[in-house]
């Protein structure tokens, strides 16, 4: 069975940007084909694990728990990643991509996720991330 990288991050983030940068390298299973439904996206990252010859990579939201938890009990451990950039890269990407001011709860979850270092096996920026998954 291949490794699953999770990346995740606010909201205009980058985490859709790193993953279609990966595509050639990793199996891209797209979270934004599975909004509405989580088992669906369950399902199809274990398939991938399943069948592909490369690692596979997808974007999730801060609801991850409910990703990872569901993970688990198939005893899948995902490698996660967190994107962390500044408020200002983060409320200027959103802006551009939905036309309306980033809510300030996104900001203030990208702080206290960025403050569980334990829980991510890399935290940087979208291309600090990018990068670090080029070496896998």
């Amino acid at each position: 069975m291949q490794s699953l990288y999770i990346i995740c991050g606010v909201p205009g983030s980058g985490k859709t940007w790193v993953c279609t940068q990966l595509q050639n390298r990793f199996a891209y299973i797209k979270h934004d084909d599975y909004v509405n439904n989580r088992i669906g996206f369950i399902q199809a990252l274990v398939h991938a694990l399943e069948t592909s010859e490369i690692p596979v990579v997808t974007e999730c939201p801060f609801k991850i728990s409910e990703v990872t938890e569901g993970l688990t009990t198939l005893n899948i451990k995902p490698i996660l990643y967190l994107i962390n950039e500044s408020e200002d890269t983060i409320s200027n990407r959103y802006r551009t991509r939905e036309n309306k001011i980033i809510p300030k709860q996104h900001l203030t979850n990208a702080k206290r996720y960025a403050e569980d270092k334990n829980r991510w096996a890399f935290i940087g920026t979208s291309e600090e991330v990018l990068n670090k998954l080029s070496e896998v």
